[in-house]
Order: structure tokens, then C-alpha cells, then sequence
């Protein structure tokens, strides 16, 4: 671990991987989070404006819902990432780093599986009719 806190890291530009895949994911998850909630309180104005007295109970629920879930994404969990980073938790693996798996080639199987659940369809068959 560095005796640098992270603020004189990012002056200096000595950001570790974990700093700069936090700043990179919320870079790139900023659109889907503002198209997916811009998206519902759409919607949900929609049904306010169109809607009787339980729907605008619903579209004014999910509308406040939508807000504090917009709050929660783009400031908490930032906050939370951050508070974590600062207290010296730099290690990849408490982040979910993605292990290395094995790609197995399904297709290269396919003549195998298809005669495989062929002879389980026609033994399905013939017991079916059989009795």
C-alpha cells in the first residue's frame, strides 16, 4: 500500500488500476443509469397526467422511487467506492475482478446433443403409445 492518499494520487496522475476502473465504470455506466431513469419518469409523468386517482398514486410512488434510486446510484455508491479506496482497500479481488474461465465449445457437440434428445423424443414416444 502507498503513503500517498488517493486526492495526491490523482494530482500527481499515479492512480492505481482499482482508481482508474471505478472512475472508468461510473464513466461508462453514467448513460445507461440517466437513459434508464430518464426513461421511467417518462412514463411515470405520463401516467400521472393520463391516469385516475390510484395510477397517480402509482406514477407519484414510482417517480419517488425513481429519484432516490437515480440519488442512490450516481452519489452514494460513488461516495461508499470512494470512503472504501481512501480506508486502503486497494486489492482487485474485493472488487469483483473477473477470474479467467474456460470457453467450452458448445456447437462442436451439437450432432452429439441432437441424437442424444432425439432418442429421448422417440422413447417418449413409444412409451406414450405403448400403453
Amino acid at each position: 500500500m502507498s503513503s500517498f492518499s488517493p486526492e495526491s494520487r490523482k494530482s500527481s496522475g499515479r492512480e492505481n488500476s482499482v482508481e482508474k476502473a471505478i472512475k472508468a465504470g461510473f464513466e461508462k455506466a453514467l448513460s445507461a443509469i440517466l437513459d434508464g431513469n430518464i426513461t421511467t419518469l417518462i412514463a411515470a409523468a405520463v401516467l400521472y397526467l393520463r391516469g385516475s386517482g390510484t395510477v397517480k398514486s402509482f406514477a407519484t410512488t414510482l417517480a419517488i422511487g425513481i429519484v432516490v434510486s437515480l440519488i442512490t446510484a450516481l452519489f452514494v455508491t460513488r461516495a461508499l467506492l470512494n470512503a472504501f479506496l481512501s480506508m486502503g482497500a486497494e486489492n482487485p479481488a474485493l472488487y469483483g475482478v473477473k477470474k479467467d474461465t474456460k470457453i467450452i465449445d458448445f456447437i462442436k457437440f451439437r450432432k452429439i446433443a441432437l441424437c442424444h434428445f432425439r432418442s429421448c423424443d422417440y422413447c417418449g414416444l413409444c412409451d406414450a403409445f405403448h400403453e
